[in-house]
């Protein structure tokens, strides 16, 4: 497998993803340190299923700000 590079939000924030032998290879790199760590398959479905979660929450978020927003023009401009 070739090492997988993950660029995060900000500049200079990154993630690998590789293997390592029989484990899963993650480091993250951000502007004033950095950290490795090796988990097993078992605990990257789990991580896998965390970010899931997360983007489930995020994608539930934009929505309900969206459907805000939208209301908050409605209420605003409705009557023009």
């Amino acid at each position: 497998m070739e090492s997988m590079r993950i660029n995060g939000v900000d500049r200079h924030q990154t993630i690998y993803v590789d293997t390592q032998g029989e484990n899963v290879w993650v480091s993250v790199h951000i502007p004033n340190g950095s950290a490795f760590m090796s988990i097993t398959p078992v605990e990257a479905q789990r991580m896998i299923q965390g970010l899931e979660a997360a983007i489930k929450e995020v994608e539930r978020y934009e929505s309900k700000e969206e459907a805000r927003l939208d209301a908050m023009f409605d209420a605003r401009y409705g009557d023009e």
